[in-house]
């Protein structure tokens, strides 16, 4: 690992900025926040005063000549985000009440409670509860 490597931020490419900024604000409740007036429909999400998932319209020529096009359907893809929770309860509610398909499973070793969410496009979130 390099020296200072910290996690910044995700950018997820959508063909639905509606739905895929509300699974984010509804699920993990990350709160909508600035963004810089790019030349391309997109969000910033937050989580404590930082934004840790960008969201950008999917084939769009700003976007496209921002961030280079995609090479290719499945060039690379990020299999799922993971979020650490700590009111599974709650969080259980919101999951509940979203019917989204999801699976959880419990790691003994690590004393987890992982529950994986599909959204959006097959976008797929890990909540982890310790």
């Amino acid at each position: 690992m390099l020296s200072g490597l910290k996690f910044d931020h995700i950018l997820v490419m959508t063909d639905d900025l509606q739905q895929t900024g509300a699974f984010f604000r509804d699920l993990a409740k990350l709160e909508l926040g600035p963004r810089p007036p790019f030349s391309f429909p997109g969000a910033w999400l937050y989580s404590e005063g930082r934004p840790v998932v960008h969201l950008a319209q999917a084939q769009t020529e700003g976007a496209d000549a921002y961030v280079g096009r995609a090479q290719g359907v499945a060039a690379s893809y990020v299999d799922h985000i993971a979020f650490v929770g700590d009111d599974l309860a709650a969080f259980l509610s919101r999951l509940a009440e979203s019917g989204l398909p999801h699976f959880e499973r419990f790691v003994p070793e690590s004393g987890e409670h992982q529950i994986f969410v599909t959204g959006p496009g097959g976008m797929k979130l890990e909540f982890i509860f310790r």
